[in-house]
């Protein structure tokens, strides 16, 4: 046996089948259907999710990945981060955070709403704001009552209820 051969032969030994990883997380990835990613550049292949990815991304009947999906992924983690935050009491936002919340939970979201409140945003509101760009992305591809919005959504209600109570003026003395 000449030594290229047993070396070919060891490498072959050493292959492992690994359980595939979900695209946009990493966690292993379900059985259920491959999706199609299409990056910018290059050939498009078929991706595996996992099952909270599957059913939490925007426009989940669609058989392909788009900006929509990465941008989905990147808001839920920073919501949930946020809100933690929050809700340890770590980010006790602003007045302006607050009232700025309060506008939020009022506007019809659309993707040009909420361009246009990241636009007159005022200073004070960059945990918020934040939020906004990716939040624009989703509601390119879907609407404001697709289920990938709603973590927001009641992040900002429960902000603007707060706004409410912490805002509002006391009895008069």
């Amino acid at each position: 046996m000449n030594p290229s051969s047993s070396e070919s032969a060891r490498s072959r030994s050493c292959l492992v089948a690994l359980q595939p990883i979900c695209h946009l997380c990493g966690e292993p990835a379900d059985q259920g259907p491959a999706v199609t990613l299409h990056p910018a550049s290059g050939n498009s292949r078929p991706v595996g999710l996992c099952a909270s990815c599957r059913s939490g991304r925007p426009a989940r009947d669609r058989g392909d990945l788009g900006p929509a999906d990465f941008a989905w992924r990147v808001l839920a983690r920073d919501v949930t981060t946020l809100q933690q935050s929050y809700d340890e009491g770590t980010w006790i936002p602003l007045a302006e955070e607050l009232q700025f919340a309060g506008q939020l939970a009022r506007l019809p979201w659309t993707e040009g709403t909420i361009r246009a409140a990241k636009r007159e945003a005022p200073l004070g509101t960059e945990c918020l704001t934040l939020l906004l760009d990716n939040l624009a992305v989703v509601l390119r591809y879907t609407d404001a009552r697709d289920p990938a919005v709603l973590p927001l959504r009641a992040f900002v209600d429960v902000l603007a209820d707060d706004a409410d109570r912490q805002l509002a003026p006391g009895p008069e003395q």
